[in-house]
């Protein structure tokens, strides 16, 4: 506990002394130069990011995709609409944290029914956000189709994000396409999947047209572990083995001798 008259004595020390007794504290801690620059850095690319307008539905939600990858460590990431950079920005946050993997954000970044607020082409706010943060290295893009994108693929994945075409045939036909890439025990994730229920459903702007709940809801029944949290419109993790992958060795093997 840190008392007052060593708090009054910190107080009136000149600026320089100040410095000099915050590092001298820091080495003691244990925290080290290294460590207190790198959360330093941290929280400063935090509080830039969270000072752009992405002007995305996202939400906080956005912060649940960086701590899944800070999480994770994953190698490869793969997300499926992209418009202004948000969840991408996190992600690369998370990456470039983790000192390792990459994101692979899908989107052909035109005018398209489902830009967040406005149809606008978003590739050049896209790059700007990404470049502001200094992701480069952290997040490609892909300025195309998730199908086009699907034709050529070959990495294993372990982190997908669905959040493009959200339409009941579009979400499906990109889970189709990437599903197989998957690993077992990799995440898919959706945003907006609570669309149908209370309080989203009574808003000015709820869609006739918003086909994620019922996809979502199919997988779910099908026997796919999901986890869905209430917060920014819906966020459901899906696990991609239906029943869950099989936590004991015996299981797992009778689990693969059992694949067609």
């Amino acid at each position: 506990m840190i008392s007052r008259r060593r708090i009054g004595r910190f107080a009136r020390k000149p600026l320089p002394d100040k410095w000099m007794a915050l590092k001298a504290t820091i080495k003691e801690t244990g925290l080290g130069r290294y460590r207190f620059h790198t959360r330093l850095r941290r929280a400063l690319a935090h509080t830039k990011a969270e000072g752009i307008n992405f002007a995305s539905g996202l939400g906080n939600s956005a912060n649940l995709l960086y701590g899944l990858v800070r999480a994770m460590r994953p190698e490869t990431c793969v997300e499926i609409g992209s418009a202004r950079g948000k969840s991408a920005c996190y992600v690369g946050m998370a990456l470039r944290e983790n000192g390792c993997g990459k994101l692979y954000a899908i989107d052909p970044h035109r005018q398209t029914d489902w830009n967040d607020r406005d149809s606008v082409e978003t590739f050049a706010v896209f790059c700007r956000n990404i470049s502001a943060l200094g992701l480069s290295e952290q997040v490609a893009v892909l300025r195309m189709t998730s199908e086009e994108a699907a034709r050529d693929w070959h990495r294993p994945i372990d982190f997908l994000f669905i959040d493009g075409d959200h339409t009941y045939e579009g979400v499906r036909h990109d889970w189709e396409l990437f599903i197989p890439h998957v690993k077992p025990f990799g995440i898919v994730a959706f945003h907006d999947t609570m669309w149908e229920l209370p309080p989203y459903c009574d808003r000015a702007y709820a869609r006739t047209d918003m086909g994620v709940p019922r996809f979502v809801d199919e997988l779910r029944r099908r026997g796919y572990p999901a986890l869905t949290i209430d917060k920014d419109f819906g966020f459901t993790l899906v696990q991609t083995i239906v029943g869950g992958c099989p936590l004991r060795s015996d299981l797992a093997t009778a689990a693969r001798r059992d694949l067609p």
